[in-house]
């Protein structure tokens, strides 16, 4: 586990073991909803991109958007919720490295 993990985990106050766990539900539920949330645009991947100023936030905006990883993903990550900001938290985990 990283040291950007445990850093992580403690500026939201959940265990590290709970970051990965919400990381790998956060890419679990683009991987169901991604294709029909990019056919959404026009020019597709690229255009969602764009608008949301990269491949990240446009997973993390999907995914925590209309609570889809309440409504997809493991009890497990919902925590996410929990927090002030859930998509800058999903984008945070989804960066960390």
């Amino acid at each position: 586990m990283s040291t950007n993990t445990i850093r992580l985990a403690e500026k939201l106050g959940v265990t590290p073991a709970q970051i990965m766990i919400a990381r790998g539900e956060i890419l679990s539920v683009w991987d169901m909803i991604g294709d029909d949330f990019v056919n959404c645009f026009k020019n597709g991947y690229d255009e969602g991109c764009e608008i949301y100023g990269g491949e990240n936030p446009m997973i993390a905006e999907a995914t925590i958007d209309a609570k889809r990883l309440m409504e997809y993903g493991d009890p497990d990550s919902h925590w996410i919720y929990t927090q002030s900001n859930p998509i800058q938290v999903a984008l945070d985990i989804l960066n960390n490295r």
